[in-house]
């Protein structure tokens, strides 16, 4: 009974190694992928402002203050108490949209 690495190793079939052209049968053999530029949506400035979220650290810094006030402001939301700036859920994450930190900004 050996019970060395040798023992257990096997031959992997060559039959499943990956093959280019299986992935791109239209592009001949042996030619380069090119990079294409992405077109952007026509959108002027203040629709590309509102657009940027902000993480809680990133207000915290903003507006010099800790996250853990903002953590209480989200709370009174729930609350219906509309203090702080307003906020969106994506998934578990909180995100700040810009305009919306703007508008809180201006308003104080």
């Amino acid at each position: 009974m050996a019970t060395g690495s040798t023992a257990l190793k096997t031959a992997r079939p060559q039959s499943h190694a990956l093959n280019a052209s299986e992935f791109a049968p239209n592009r001949a053999r042996g030619a380069r992928f090119r990079p294409q530029s992405v077109q952007s949506h026509d959108l002027n400035n203040s629709e590309r402002a509102g657009l940027r979220l902000y993480t809680e650290q990133q207000v915290s810094e903003i507006l010099q203050l800790s996250r853990s006030q903002l953590r209480k402001w989200r709370m009174g939301w729930s609350r219906g108490r509309k203090e702080g700036p307003p906020f969106k859920r994506i998934g578990r994450l909180i995100r700040y949209p810009e305009s919306g930190l703007r508008g809180f900004i201006d308003n104080e």
